[in-house]
C-alpha cells in the first residue's frame, strides 16, 4: 500500500466516496473514490493521502460519502445530486478512527433514523388490531431507540407491520 500524506493544514473541499455515484457539479472539489482496501486506514489517512485504491466495494451494502470543508447548505446541495447514500462529515472526533469503524457507526445511525421514522409512522396509525407478537416488536424497537442500541433488525418487521395497519 502506497500512502503519501498531504498537509492537514490544507482546507480545500474534499469528498471521499464509497459505492456511490455523484450527479452534482463538483467544480473545485477534490473527489476520490475508495474501496474495501482502505477500510483499515484511519479517516485522516484517507483524507490526506494520495493512496490509489482498487475500488472494490463489497464490505457495505449502501454507499457512503465522506466530506470535509463543507458548510451545511453546501452539504444539502451536494446530497441532492447523489444517489441515496449515507453522508458523513470529517470531525476532530472521528479523524483517528479507522474508515471501517466510521462506516459501521454511520450505518448504525442511518438505521436508527430509518427505524425512528417507521415508529413515527406507526404512531399515526390505529394499532388496536395489532397482535401480541407485533406489539412486543414495536415496544422492543421503541426501547432500543431510547437506549440508542442497534436497531437494524427492526426495519423490515416494522415495515411489514405498517403494511398491515
Amino acid at each position: 500500500m502506497r500512502v503519501t500524506m498531504i498537509s492537514m493544514e490544507q482546507k480545500s473541499k474534499k469528498i471521499r466516496v464509497y459505492k456511490a455515484d455523484l450527479h452534482a457539479d463538483l467544480n473545485d472539489i477534490e473527489l476520490f473514490r475508495f474501496g474495501d482496501d482502505c477500510l483499515e486506514m484511519t479517516v485522516e489517512q484517507l483524507f490526506f493521502s494520495e493512496y490509489q485504491t482498487d475500488g472494490i466495494c463489497d464490505a457495505f451494502d449502501i454507499g457512503c460519502v465522506l466530506m470535509d470543508g463543507f458548510g451545511k447548505e453546501e452539504i444539502y446541495k451536494l446530497l441532492a445530486g447523489m444517489d441515496p447514500v449515507i453522508p458523513v462529515v470529517l470531525t476532530e472526533h472521528n479523524r483517528k478512527w479507522t474508515v471501517r469503524d466510521l462506516l459501521n457507526e454511520a450505518y448504525k445511525e442511518h438505521k436508527w433514523f430509518i427505524v425512528n421514522d417507521l415508529m413515527k409512522d406507526l404512531n399515526e396509525k390505529d394499532l388496536s388490531g395489532i397482535t401480541g407478537e407485533d406489539k412486543n416488536l414495536i415496544m422492543n424497537a421503541w426501547m432500543a431507540l431510547q437506549k440508542e442500541e442497534d436497531v437494524s433488525d427492526y426495519e423490515i418487521p416494522l415495515q411489514e407491520i405498517l403494511k398491515k395497519v
